[in-house]
């Protein structure tokens, strides 16, 4: 009989000793903000004219991205490929690019654990994914998506083999917290 107390004891006391979840807050992305630290493309370019091709446009000194983002309380955010980039090819064979500020229309974001989906008029965009420690934002953009690159021209780009293509790829954009 004492051991059927002991373990009846026993059973309840591992079963008080649950994890309780209902405490446990999730990370949300508003009223943060977060700057970027790479913008990639899927291409490698030499924009500064140093003859060192790079897929990062912020290694090659474009500052034709938004360098920072802060995610509104209304669900509203200024996107990482608002500002409007087109690559250019010289008629002296060196590559360029034009920077355009746009009217600026707000996407919308809602956040659904560690991914952040970035909508416009009720249209998906694309999305983003946390870090697991939620101090990193990856965006993969589609080339449908960039304002500029899909909308301003032949965004030519020069090979490190000295051909020229025009760029039709997406771009990583990553972001890291600040706040």
């Amino acid at each position: 009989m004492n051991k059927l107390v002991i373990l009846l004891l026993l059973f309840l006391s591992l079963c008080s000793c649950e994890n309780d979840d209902s405490n446990t807050t999730e990370f949300n992305i508003q009223d943060k903000t977060f700057v970027i630290t790479n913008y990639i493309l899927e291409s490698s370019i030499d924009l500064n004219g140093d003859g060192v091709y790079s897929q990062d446009l912020l290694e090659e000194g474009n500052a034709c991205v938004i360098s920072e983002l802060y995610f509104r309380l209304d669900d509203t955010f200024g996107a990482p490929n608002y500002r409007s980039l087109s690559l250019i090819v010289n008629d002296n064979q060196t590559q360029t690019y034009d920077c355009i500020e746009p009217d600026g229309a707000r996407l919308v974001y809602q956040q659904i654990d560690a991914v952040v989906n970035v909508s416009y008029n009720n249209v998906f965009y694309y999305d983003g994914e946390l870090s697991n420690d939620n101090n990193v934002l990856t965006f993969n953009i589609p080339f449908e998506h960039l304002y500029g690159l899909s909308l301003f021209g032949d965004n030519d780009i020069i090979r490190p083999d000295g051909t020229i293509e025009e760029y039709t790829g997406g771009v990583m954009a990553i972001y890291e917290r600040v706040d």
